[in-house]
């Protein structure tokens, strides 16, 4: 409901211009909702999700769900892709790229996307401030270019001991009848973010 710069406002009345979205403040809903087509959206959790909600959100995937989890430096995505099943993780490092980038190396654009339903119409990903996942057995589908790194040391800049490559920032995992899509970074649905392209 923030309508500033970092809010997600904007996002929020694009899922009201759908009748058949709404948003849940809770975990109650998924016990209940034809999983079969249908998509939730986890942003950047601020605070762990019990053993209910998790085994709520894990019932919903095994109908037919697909959950997209998207954070990069908090501490509850990780614990909660591991309660449902899923084997990705947010490498929760700064992601960045030299030669790739919106407006400074920290917002990097990721242009190697592939080719599935969710990335249809998209040419690219531009990032602010993403981590990178890190798949296990989750297959990605958006990478960064081969020019980013991972800053490893926090110096902001291209450093010994990091790695120039194209890292996962999308991946999707099947688990049961649904699926689960990580996304590493939260910021694609900030109002300054989500008018840039794709």
């Amino acid at each position: 409901y923030n309508p500033q710069w970092d809010g997600t406002s904007e996002f929020r009345e694009l899922t009201t211009e759908r009748p058949d979205s709404r948003i849940a403040f809770d975990t109650v809903p998924y016990e209940t909702a034809n999983a079969t087509d249908a998509i939730a959206i986890v942003l950047a959790p601020t605070e762990s999700y019990s053993e209910t909600d998790s085994q709520r959100l894990r019932g919903f995937i095994e109908r037919g769900g697909t959950v997209v989890i998207a954070d990069d430096f908090g501490s509850h995505s990780n614990p909660l892709l591991a309660a449902i099943g899923a084997d990705a993780r947010f490498s929760r490092l700064p992601l960045r790229d030299e030669q790739e980038y919106y407006r400074g190396p920290s917002l990097p654009i990721a242009p190697n996307v592939t080719a599935t339903p969710y990335t249809e119409g998209v040419s690219q990903l531009t990032l602010n401030g993403a981590t990178a996942v890190e798949p296990g057995n989750a297959t990605p589908i958006v990478t960064s270019s081969e020019l980013a790194y991972l800053d490893r040391n926090a110096t902001g800049s291209l450093s010994a001991g990091d790695e120039l490559g194209a890292y996962p920032v999308v991946a999707v995992e099947p688990i049961e009848e649904g699926q689960v899509i990580t996304v590493s970074d939260p910021s694609l649905f900030i109002n300054s973010m989500v008018t840039q392209p794709d």
